[in-house]
């Protein structure tokens, strides 16, 4: 079992062309493996019947062929919830849907284009409730944990693909992100995720016609050598023909290969509130001296300082993340707690959608988007919201706004003459379940380049040290739940995972694939997923801190 799940994708798929392992006999260990880390963090939504045909037709073929159905030949993945796989339910996280049956009538153009590289899905993962958190709860399965730490989230909203990838029990995954929801699970579990520019991979909408910050799927994996390896198959002339709205870019092997300098900026501070705990800063410090020992130029990113971008913008940036979700009817004090001074009713009314059931129950993590940070809204920015409930002229000024946004931002990254950005993806290690509702009220640096539409990637690059922990940490925050937050997620973190993000301009994701696989090679993380013995925990309720299971549930 274990010399299958240490293989990297392009060594399993080698092995199984080989015939030194068949596909059905990868299968079924990542399937024992994948029921192990459920069993210990509730990852999977739904099993797939059909894996098991699928891997037997590839093996049958190989035998009978001699040749392989793709590159990918027999290598088995996983897939978020709310992502269309043929005959399989989709629920979002939702009773509602899952009350009313609802199955995929065909496969998402993605899961086709894997298929037809010769892999398969054998699980749908779980996510978020309408994936409106970064935490990984829902009322049709509960809350989803930490392979490292199941106290922890596993981050979300593809939260499922976190845990099993995280506890090498899946090679990759589908997830899908509109706020981070494929680079805080990657980063709270120790793997790597790329957000692709919106087109490239794929595009779909929160809701029909919503532009300002579309959803788009991105691929979750053990490290970002795989992440390049599967982005250099998909990007290929197998997929371009099967979405006419993509935007038929093939992957750029001279890009990605080529040996040029980079000049390489950085920031800790400037989009993060909280301020990056000391892990997450010695992150980024070595970081910087690795590129700079692979010979690459290392500058600071300060936008603000030459005019073009002030610091105000900052928060338009995150806020603008929230803009598009509609108006909110008061203004909670910087001080509130999010499970505090709202009726159920209200709160019903802001988060759930309308087809949703009257008695749809609402997961705590996504009750807390209701409170978000609007107290620092401008009063331009309440109405630009507010006209989205009927006013062509309000939508047009959110565009605008947003597309001023992004402009000034290329402009000073032009300016600065950067190829590429390093940055966090969270200030912290991930946080206690029960915390997750606060994170709502904390800026955080991955909202920023949906916004701004950007390639950005996650990779781990190191743990939580001992003197990590011995140092000051000063979060710069007085809102006392969010320091109750970070406070508890720094402490007792040793040997969990810290990630930072790679960025790089619309339509360049092979160069942050480059700068991925180089930081990830001189900064290797020591370990294996395969080996983390997870103690088995469930939440009591919704957003709860997890208990252990009791002998007889073991």
């Amino acid at each position: 079992m274990a010399s299958i799940l240490a293989l990297d994708i392009e060594e399993l798929a080698a092995a199984i062309r080989e015939r030194r392992f068949s596909a059905l006999e990868v299968l079924r260990t990542y399937r024992a493996r994948a029921e192990e880390i459920h069993h210990a963090c509730n990852a999977v939504a739904y099993w797939l019947p059909d894996a098991e045909r699928e891997a037997r037709q590839a093996d049958e073929h190989l035998q009978r062929t001699g040749e392989v159905l793709g590159p990918l030949h027999g290598v088995p993945f996983t897939v978020k919830d709310h992502i269309a796989v043929a005959g399989t339910p989709l629920t979002v996280g939702t009773l509602t849907l899952k009350r009313r049956g609802l199955r995929s009538e065909q496969d998402d153009n993605l899961v086709a284009t894997l298929r037809a590289l010769g892999a398969f899905p054998f699980a749908k993962s779980t996510m978020a409730q309408l994936g409106m958190s970064i935490g990984g709860g829902s009322p049709v399965h509960g809350d989803t944990l930490n392979p490292w730490d199941t106290r922890r989230t596993c981050g979300g909203s593809s939260s499922g693909e976190g845990a099993l990838i995280g506890g090498g029990a899946s090679p990759f995954g589908i997830g899908s992100d509109v706020g981070g929801s494929v680079r805080i699970p990657s980063a709270y579990c120790g793997i790597s995720a790329l957000k692709p520019t919106v087109g490239r991979l794929s595009i779909d909408f929160v809701r029909g016609g919503e532009y300002f910050t579309p959803i788009v799927l991105g691929l979750m994996a053990r490290s970002a050598k795989d992440l390049a390896m599967l982005h250099s198959l998909l990007l290929s002339d197998i997929r371009l023909c099967k979405a006419p709205r993509l935007v038929p870019l093939s992957f750029d092997s001279l890009e990605f290969l080529s040996k040029r300098k980079l000049r390489i900026g950085h920031f800790s501070e400037e989009f993060t509130f909280p301020r990056p705990c000391p892990a997450v800063r010695r992150a980024l410090r070595e970081a910087a001296l690795a590129f700079e020992g692979l010979g690459h130029e290392v500058v600071p990113f300060a936008p603000h300082s030459g005019g073009i971008v002030t610091r105000d913008m900052y928060w338009d940036l995150n806020t603008s993340f929230y803009i598009s979700a509609g108006p909110y009817e008061d203004s909670p004090s910087s001080e509130s707690n999010p499970r505090e001074g709202r009726n159920h009713d209200h709160i019903r009314r802001l988060v759930m959608p309308s087809w949703t059931d009257d008695d749809e129950p609402v997961h705590p993590d996504a009750a807390a988007s209701a409170t978000g940070p609007y107290e620092k809204w401008s009063s331009v920015d309440i109405q630009h919201a507010g006209a989205l409930r009927g006013s062509c002229l309000g939508y047009e000024r959110i565009m605008h706004r947003r597309d001023v946004l992004r402009d000034r931002f290329y402009e000073a990254w032009q300016k600065a003459r950067l190829d590429v950005l390093v940055c966090p993806v969270y200030p912290t290690p991930a946080p206690h379940v029960e915390e997750v509702r606060n994170t709502v009220q904390t800026t955080i640096s991955t909202r920023i380049f949906n916004v701004l539409d950007m390639p950005a990637g996650a990779v781990t690059v190191t743990t939580v040290q001992d003197a990590d922990l011995k140092e000051p940490y000063d979060a710069g925050i007085e809102n006392p739940h969010i320091s109750r937050m970070v406070t508890r997620a720094v402490q007792d973190s040793l040997g969990l995972p810290v990630a930072l993000q790679l960025v790089a301009l619309p339509w360049r994701e092979e160069l942050c694939l480059r700068a991925m696989c180089e930081l990830e090679r001189v900064m290797p993380v020591q370990g294996s997923f395969h080996s983390l013995r997870p103690v088995p925990r469930r939440s009591p309720t919704l957003g709860a801190a997890p208990e252990m299971l009791s002998k007889s549930r073991l």
